[in-house]
C-alpha cells in the first residue's frame, strides 16, 4: 500500500488472502476503499468461479503483468509467487508444458483420461507450496484419481490423508485438508512435488519417464533459495533426487528414517512413499512417518536458530 500510494501499480497474486495479508502488515490497516483503488489480478478475482490451481496461475500470470505495464502502471507480485515468476522470468525455473509431449505412453495416457474424464486435470501436476520453502517433499507420481484428478499434489487419494495431516501436525500447513485443490489448505516452510508430474498407467512410470521429467525436478532444486532439506517418499523418488543434483547412488543408500548430508549442505531424508498398500500392509505406520517429519522439523528449526555467517568488510572478517 506504501507504493500504491506513491505510483499507479496492480497486484498481482495467486489469490487475494495474500493481498490482504501484505496490505495488514503493521498497524496502519487500509480501508476497503483503499484496498479496492489498486487494481489486482488474480484467479479469484478475474474470475471467483475459477478453481485455483497452479497451472491456471501459470498461464495466467505473465499476461497479467503485461496487462499492468500496458495500462502503466507498476506490476507488484505478492508473495512467495514473487519468486516463481522471478525464477520463470530469469529462464531458471522449468515447468512441464499442460500438454507435454515428452513421454509419449504418458502423454497418450493423458489423452485417453481427457476423454474419459473431462473435468479432471488430466495435465502434468504442478508444484505446491512456495519457491522459498525450507523443506522439498518429492513423491513419486501423480495417482490417477488423486493428484491427476483434483491438480494438486497428493491430493483426493489416500497417500494424501497421512500426508497433509502429518503436516498440518508439525506446522507445515495451516488450514485444513479437504481432499481437495479448493479446501484452502496452504502449506507453511513446504514445497510438494513429485519425480515424475503425469500419471503412468499402473501407477508405474518406465525409467526413461522418470529421467526425462529430471529436468523439472533439477530446475525445483536449483531455484529453491531456501532450501534446506529435501524429503524422498520412496526409493525411486530418492533416486531422482540424486539423479537431479548430479550424485551417486551408491553413497546415499535409500532407508527408511535414514538422513544424508549432501555436499551443498542440503539434508536429504528417506521414508517408505506413505501410499496405501504401505500402510495396509504395516511397512509404513503413522508413527513411523511422523518421526520422519518430525527429524524434519528439528533439523529446519535448527537451521533457523543458527546466527547468521559473518560477513566480510575490507578483507577482515
Amino acid at each position: 500500500m506504501w507504493l500504491a500510494a506513491r505510483e499507479p501499480t496492480t497486484i498481482v497474486s495467486a489469490d487475494s488472502r495474500q493481498v490482504y495479508r501484505q496490505f495488514d502488515v503493521g498497524t496502519a490497516k487500509p480501508t476497503a476503499t483503499e484496498r479496492a483503488a489498486v487494481p489486482h489480478r488474480g484467479i479469484d478475482v478475474v474470475d471467483p468461479t475459477e478453481r485455483y490451481s497452479a497451472a491456471a496461475w501459470a498461464e495466467s500470470a505473465e499476461g497479467w503483468i503485461g496487462e499492468a505495464y500496458a495500462a502503466g502502471t507498476t506490476p507488484i507480485v505478492v508473495g512467495g509467487t514473487g519468486l516463481y515468476l522471478k525464477a520463470l522470468f530469469d529462464g531458471l525455473f522449468e515447468e512441464p508444458p499442460l500438454d507435454c509431449p515428452r513421454c509419449p505412453r504418458l502423454a497418450a495416457f493423458r489423452h485417453e483420461l481427457q476423454g474419459k474424464y473431462p473435468t479432471w486435470n488430466n495435465a502434468p501436476v504442478r508444484s505446491f507450496g512456495g519457491l522459498d520453502a525450507g523443506l522439498l517433499i518429492v513423491g513419486l507420481a501423480p495417482g490417477m484419481k488423486g493428484a491427476n484428478r483434483t491438480g494438486r499434489p497428493f491430493t483426493g487419494d489416500y497417500a494424501g490423508d497421512l500426508l497433509y495431516h502429518s503436516l498440518l501436525k508439525f506446522g507445515f500447513a495451516v488450514g485444513s485438508y479437504a481432499a481437495h485443490a479448493a479446501d484452502g489448505l496452504e502449506l507453511r516452510r513446504a514445497r510438494i512435488t513429485n519425480a515424475v508430474r503425469c500419471v503412468p498407467p499402473q501407477n508405474k512410470p518406465e525409467t526413461a519417464e522418470i529421467g526425462a521429467c529430471g529436468r523439472f525436478l533439477a530446475a525445483e532444486l536449483e531455484t529453491a533459495p531456501r532450501l534446506k532439506a529435501i524429503l524422498a517418499l520412496g526409493a525411486i523418488a530418492h533416486n531422482a533426487v540424486l539423479a537431479a543434483k548430479g550424485l551417486k547412488r551408491a553413497r546415499y543408500p535409500f532407508g527408511h528414517g535414514a538422513l544424508h548430508e549432501l555436499p551443498d549442505g542440503t539434508a536429504l531424508a528417506d521414508s517408505y512413499h506413505c501410499s496405501r498398500l504401505n500402510t495396509n500392509t504395516g511397512r509404513l505406520t503413522t508413527d513411523m512417518f511422523e518421526a520422519v517429519i518430525a527429524k524434519l522439523t528439528e533439523r529446519l528449526d535448527a537451521d533457523r536458530a543458527q546466527p547468521p555467517s559473518p560477513t566480510t568488510t575490507n578483507g577482515a572478517q
